[in-house]
């Protein structure tokens, strides 16, 4: 039976979540997975924590050199909170020939490149499920779903989340899907205020507003972008709600594929995932995260949802004008009120581009437009 020993670096949330597992469940990995892997060090200078969790003092460490020069390390768990920290480690542990397994989107996100590198340049393994929370996305990309050609993926965005996490893992699956460098600094917020107006002509028209980080490849180019969009009542990303957490792929030829789970709070899970994948396979041959092609910028085309505003006959109109300016309607829904009414809209597939322009004529004609979201 091969063993593995593992190093944990920080017994936070996912950390402790990860000690945890690795310590309860070692039995079944040894009958299940033919591995025994244990946790031989960790490094936590919070005395709390170390207690929470039961740590034996024998296996609290307090530097890195101490696990990269220790032979019965093989794996190198990165649970930290600072970023400038979590890559000096991982770095280290990678020089020294030990497989990393990443739980930080921001880390990942932003270091991939230079992580990868090292990791190749010193015959170690890198692993990255974790940094997408409780999913096994990156693995079904790079596995049961490898012989598609990816044209889009649409993540759920839990509240707790920031715009700047959303964009870190976005980037991270986009990047993977793709296979095509998809930066995280090119992610677009499309932060919008949504009213509860703009929620009922949503709803009348059959669609439910949900936080969506979606990214598009297409033959042009690729987008991606984080913000309220609205999908269809019947579509299965209109049931998820926090803290579950899904990813929509779109692959040729499969079709749409989702995996859905219970969100951050399962990344440990994903993150010893990684673990036993690495401690049962020799060869670290997986695809390469970062790809020596950068995506370039498209003006994909997707449907919109629109909510005019206005007095009854401009707004008669307002259809009319954005027909002729490229945007027609799919379907629509109008409701009046005592100071004006409101109309609303789902168009058809149309660019980016060809919206914002038919949007700007109508300034003038009395109808304004008071919300604009994607549709997915």
């Amino acid at each position: 039976m091969k063993k593995v020993g593992v190093a944990i670096l920080g017994l936070g949330k996912a950390g402790g979540g990860v000690y945890r597992i690795l310590t309860q469940h070692a039995e079944f990995f040894r009958a299940t997975q033919n591995v025994d892997v244990s946790v031989v060090s960790v490094l936590e200078s919070d005395p709390a924590r170390l207690a929470e969790q039961g740590v034996p003092a024998e296996k609290t460490v307090h530097n890195i050199a101490e696990i990269a020069t220790d032979p019965e390390v093989g794996v190198v768990v990165e649970c930290l909170e600072d970023v400038k920290e979590a890559k000096e480690f991982v770095l280290a542990a990678l020089y020294a020939g030990k497989t990393a397994v990443i739980s930080g989107s921001e880390l990942f996100a932003k270091h991939a490149g230079e992580l990868e590198r090292t990791a190749k340049r010193h015959n170690a393994g890198l692993f990255f499920e974790g940094c997408l929370g409780g999913l096994p996305a990156v693995r079904t990309l790079l596995g049961s779903l490898r012989s598609n050609v990816v044209g889009r993926v649409v993540c759920t965005v839990d509240p707790a989340d920031t715009e700047a996490e959303a964009a870190y893992r976005l980037s991270i699956l986009a990047t993977v899907a793709f296979h095509t460098e998809i930066p995280c600094g090119e992610v677009v917020n499309e932060n919008a205020d949504v009213s509860a107006e703009d929620l009922d002509g949503a709803a009348a028209l059959g669609y439910t507003v949900k936080t969506l980080a979606v990214a598009r490849m297409t033959e042009g180019g690729a987008e991606a972008h984080v913000g309220p969009a609205l999908v269809r009542n019947d579509h299965p990303l209109a049931a998820v709600n926090a803290p579950a957490c899904a990813v929509l792929v779109t692959g040729d030829p499969v079709g749409d594929v989702m995996v859905c789970g219970k969100g951050p709070c399962g990344a440990a899970s994903m993150i010893v995932s990684d673990v036993l994948y690495a401690a049962t396979h020799a060869e670290q041959d997986d695809p390469c995260f970062i790809c020596t092609e950068k995506a370039k910028s498209a003006d994909c085309k997707s449907a919109y949802f629109l909510h005019l505003a206005g007095e009854p006959e401009p707004l008669s109109k307002a259809a009319a004008l954005l027909a002729k300016n490229g945007v027609t309607a799919d379907c629509l829904w109008e409701r009046g009120g005592e100071t004006g009414g409101s109309l609303f809209l789902i168009t058809h597939e149309t660019r980016e581009s060809v919206l914002r322009h038919a949007v700007r004529k109508l300034g003038g004609s009395g109808a304004t437009a008071k919300c604009v979201l994607r549709v997915i």
